[in-house]
């Protein structure tokens, strides 16, 4: 999963060179130069930003290189942005691959002679991404621009975007080195994948004129042209995509250019399809109800108020996280394996997302209680010893991310004794979610286009026909109970475009066709110790030992399957307490704990919901009957592309199963979600979408089937 960072020098006229590639950058003339001529000019952006009538526009990159292309593209969006407030076009999307990034360092020495960029780059190199493959997602200028750095090959990278089914990119740049450099940047692959991500009338434009990429882009449909080249160059390629009839208004006609082009994903089969319903637009979705106020709610309804969505928001409690989202303290951290499996990369890439995006609250202002003060996760025992030992010998984890300590250097960590070797991370720590889900509603409800109904428990809801739109509405039915009065609760409905159930473990009931799992976790708060008052860093074992937050640790936490009451239970706090003795029992500190004494050591109790493959589900409410009848076929094994896109209950949404990492796997999720509902850009891989979708698991049983 770890990348390899470029190996690169400067060559004579101070112009960075790639060895691997024996090509430069850019241009040793001027890289400015060339890329505002090539790029910028040639694809015509400021002519078309000038007449743009929708609110977004999307460029794609192959070669993300020195950023050179994107920051210049940021420059002239920020200029058109202060030129055209009154521009329908408020966002840009760039989405860049590449496959051996530039290390930080370099990268900035790079960028630093380029001082008219300075405001655009300190924010890049602010936020750039450790050289782990997949999609890492970077705001700029305040939100308006959204980078998908993609880092991985260019074929296998673009095929793992998602697309709509009218396209997503207005604009390329083809900035690879040289085809007689590096032809797997432009092969007959790459170009299918160009086609099948363009939207109508896409341009293209590329610093080469070799008459393989004319072909090749003619061959997928574009319309090709040459025009002057920059500098010395005598010649370059311009196109248009002419011929791709992709219309939200005609599936057909797009399908069949796709099997005429071969330009279907590899890794988006059309039932993982994360598409609205056929007759809604992303424009209709413009009022939302959330059920929920934990910290899956919160934060989508925050990324939904950030849309300009209006969004009511019930919860059946007197506040928000009174669920499992409610505990003091809990673990910021990402479980990360000696396998880069499925799992492993989700929670890596949910990890370092929530990160940027924690950071970002921050950075607007937002107050709540947290610690980057890292986590060391100890080798207490030989399995854990032997994964620790794995870790450290395939080195799949960048240095900044994991790296594995000694015993003594995580002691000098953790400002306490730890007689065991530990992984250390060092960006993670510990959050106060209910402090997190308060500062997330606050930000929400600043902008008036939030509303927050507490004491009103979601009932049901149906679908009805709006007679001013072709799409379906959906009326959603609370009951609105005083748990001070004995009256009866009165039933309150609410009208919407759009449902999203982010209920935590009631899920189980409201939709249990999705399987999952219930557990009742209990996490104790105990006073320190003269020892532990020092401890700076959360400690992991088979629970969680955080430093010390109001005068209390948070000892977490049991797994108790099945079990729904919330009742604080001494038994499960004994059982707590002697875990943390017995994992940590090398520690003379532990031992100062003693026996649970409920005068001395506080606790409560929370019901997670989990599924079977312990990864979360986010995505569209699938109509299993439906999709039953539709799927199944699946065991024959066809090309998946001739499979038809799977019925989903009609603009209801689920995002659930976070189980025990809601902190850390929330934000993504809600970015997912919310870029699922709006039709933009999604900011995680196909392969990893699939994972998480909410019909997979039916999937697997139908693919699983045999002939009866």
């Amino acid at each position: 999963m770890k990348l390899d960072y470029a190996q690169l020098s400067m060559n004579e006229k101070g112009t960075p060179q790639s060895e691997a590639f024996e090509d430069v950058y850019f241009s040793n003339d001027s890289g400015i130069q060339e890329s505002q001529y090539v790029f910028i000019d040639a694809n015509r952006l400021h002519e078309r930003w000038a007449t743009w009538t929708e609110p977004r526009f999307c460029i794609g990159e192959t070669g993300f290189g020195t950023g050179l292309n994107f920051l210049l593209t940021v420059l002239a969006f920020d200029s058109f942005l202060a030129a055209n407030p009154y521009s329908p076009l408020k966002h840009l999307h760039f989405i860049s691959v590449e496959k051996y990034p530039i290390a930080p360092d370099k990268l900035k020495s790079i960028i630093a002679r380029w001082p008219s960029l300075k405001r655009h780059s300190d924010e890049l190199l602010s936020q750039y991404p450790l050289p782990l493959k997949g999609i890492h997602r970077i705001a700029c200028l305040s939100g308006c621009v959204n980078l998908d750095l993609v880092l991985d090959d260019a074929e296998k990278g673009f095929d793992q975007i998602h697309c709509p089914v009218g396209g997503l990119v207005n604009a390329w740049y083809l900035d690879g080195f040289a085809p007689s450099k590096n032809e797997s940047m432009w092969s007959e692959e790459l170009y299918r994948q160009m086609a099948r991500l363009s939207a109508k009338d896409a341009s293209l434009a590329t610093f080469t004129a070799a008459g393989a990429v004319k072909r090749g882009l003619v061959s997928v449909g574009f319309k090709v042209e040459k025009i002057k080249g920059f500098g010395r160059k005598w010649e370059m390629i311009t196109a248009v995509m002419s011929d791709y009839p992709k219309d939200n208004e005609d599936e057909t006609m797009s399908t069949r250019f796709a099997e005429k082009f071969s330009v279907y994903s590899k890794s988006q089969p059309p039932y993982f399809q994360r598409l609205l319903k056929r007759d809604t637009s992303a424009k209709q979705m413009q009022k939302i109800v959330i059920v929920g106020a934990g910290i899956a709610g919160a934060i989508t309804a925050l990324k939904l108020v950030q849309q300009g969505k209006r969004v009511v928001l019930l919860c059946k409690d007197d506040g928000p996280a009174k669920g499992a989202s409610g505990n003091p303290v809990g673990g910021f951290y990402p479980q990360l394996n000696a396998e880069a499996g499925i799992n492993s990369q989700f929670f890596v890439h949910a990890f370092l997302y929530a990160r940027r995006f924690y950071d970002s609250l921050l950075n607007q202002g937002a107050e709540f209680d947290h610690q980057w003060c890292g986590v060391l996760q100890l080798a207490f025992n030989q399995n854990t010893r032997t994964r620790l030992e794995k870790i450290e010998k395939k080195q799949l984890w960048p240095k900044p991310l994991a790296e594995v300590v000694n015993a003594q250097q995580a002691s000098d960590i953790a400002g306490i004794a730890i007689p065991y070797d530990a992984l250390h991370l060092p960006n993670a720590g510990w959050i106060a979610p209910v402090s997190l889900i308060e500062a997330c509603l606050h930000l929400a409800s600043n902008t008036g286009l939030l509303e927050i109904h507490y004491h009103h428990e979601f009932n049901t809801f149906k679908h009805y026909s709006s007679h001013s739109r072709s799409s379906n509405k959906i009326e959603v039915s609370a009951l609105q109970c005083n748990p001070q009065s004995a009256d009866t609760p009165i039933e309150t409905r609410f009208f919407a475009d759009a449902l999203v159930l982010a209920c935590g473990h009631e899920t189980a009931k409201l939709v249990p066709d999705v399987p999952t799992r219930i557990t009742r976790g209990q996490v104790e708060c105990a006073p320190p110790t003269p020892s532990t008052q020092a401890l700076k860093s959360v400690l992991c074992h088979k629970g969680y030992f955080t430093p010390a937050y109001k005068g209390l640790h948070a000892m977490g936490s049991t797994y108790v399957k099945d079990a729904t009451h919330t009742a604080h239970s001494a038994n499960e706090a004994k059982t707590n307490i002697q875990m943390h003795i017995k994992a940590m029992h090398d520690a003379p500190w532990i031992k100062e704990f003693g026996e649970y004494d409920e005068h001395r050591i506080k606790g409560r109790a929370a019901i997670r919901l989990s599924t079977p493959d312990h990864l979360p589900i986010v995505g569209a409410l699938p109509d299993i009957q439906a999709q039953t009848e539709q799927l199944k076929g699946l065991y024959k094994a066809l090309k998946e592309h001739h499979y038809p896109q799977a019925n989903n209950v009609d603009n209801v949404f689920i995002i659930s199963g976070l189980g025990s990492r809601g902190i850390t796997t929330a934000p993504l999720l809600a970015d997912v979600l919310v870029n699922q509902i709006c039709g933009h850009p999604i900011s995680l891989s196909n392969s990893l979408l699939n994972a998480l979708a909410p019909n997979r698991f039916l999937v697997r049983e139908l693919i699983r089937r045999t002939v009866s």
